[in-house]
């Protein structure tokens, strides 16, 4: 009689039960219909979408450094208008000390001309001053168009086809600017008077184009805060952006973060 090994049946049983014979049975079909393993998800957005997402990200980037380039200009011509305005003051009170002097200065006198000198070198100054090496935007706004021809009106885009004028303020001592004539060596004393009536007047005249600046930007940024203005915006592009681009990763949004920082 055949004795039969149970360990070898119980092994054998399943084995020809369970054969893996290259077809799956129905549970992984079915589990593989259901839940599509391993394949994404398809991107929700078409790619027109994505594309007009990065094309008004980027005009609103573009506004945004039009802004910035605007603000530093501006900061620049004003804190520039508060130095003319100081060295205005300090011609005028060393012409003043001069004609009053008694007994009256001959043409001569070495300290006259030492006073008629300083009047020089001040007003070349001044228009040194009005186009600054590091900022052309703040050129435009104070230079001489003789002198520096991009010098004039700039607009500024603000967006949705909306646009302001940051006006020029010229603040060089030529004829259209503060008008602050030239004084020589040898300028008499009817010359003098008529430089200190010029420099009263270009104390008034610049004051004017401080307000005009002021003015204008206040109708580019009414709340007087566009950095945090600008910061808000771009914020609020980086969700939209994060929002409408499914895992872009950090490379993708890291133009926006470095806004914000």
């Amino acid at each position: 009689m055949a004795i039969i090994n149970p360990i070898n049946s119980m092994n054998q049983a399943p084995f020809a039960i369970n054969r893996d014979d290259g077809t799956p049975g129905s549970a992984v079909r079915q589990t593989v219909a259901d839940h599509k393993i391993n394949t994404p998800p398809p991107n929700p957005l078409p790619q027109a979408t994505l594309g007009n997402s990065h094309r008004a990200l980027g005009q609103r980037q573009a506004i945004n450094s039009s802004l910035n380039e605007a603000a530093i200009s501006t900061k620049v011509a004003d804190k520039t208008m508060k130095t003319i305005g100081a060295r205005i003051g300090t011609m005028r009170s060393q012409l003043d000390v001069m004609i009053k002097h008694y007994p009256p200065f001959l043409s001569s006198n070495p300290d006259r001309i030492k006073v008629l000198r300083s009047f020089s070198a001040f007003r070349r100054e001044i228009d040194a001053l009005t186009i600054p090496p590091q900022n052309q935007g703040a050129a435009k706004i104070m230079a001489d168009p003789a002198v520096f021809p991009q010098a004039g009106n700039q607009t500024i885009a603000l967006g949705n086809g909306e646009s302001r004028t940051l006006q020029a303020q010229q603040l060089h001592t030529g004829p259209t600017g503060l008008n602050i004539p030239a004084l020589s060596d040898t300028a008499t004393d009817a010359e003098v008077h008529t430089a200190i009536g010029n420099l009263d007047a270009a104390q008034i005249t610049l004051g004017r184009r401080q307000e005009g600046l002021s003015m204008d930007w206040a109708t580019i940024v009414p709340s007087g805060k566009f950095a945090d203005t600008a910061a808000e915006q771009t914020s609020v592009e980086l969700g939209k952006f994060i929002a409408q681009n499914p895992g872009p990763g950090f490379t993708g949004v890291r133009p926006l973060l470095s806004q914000l920082a």
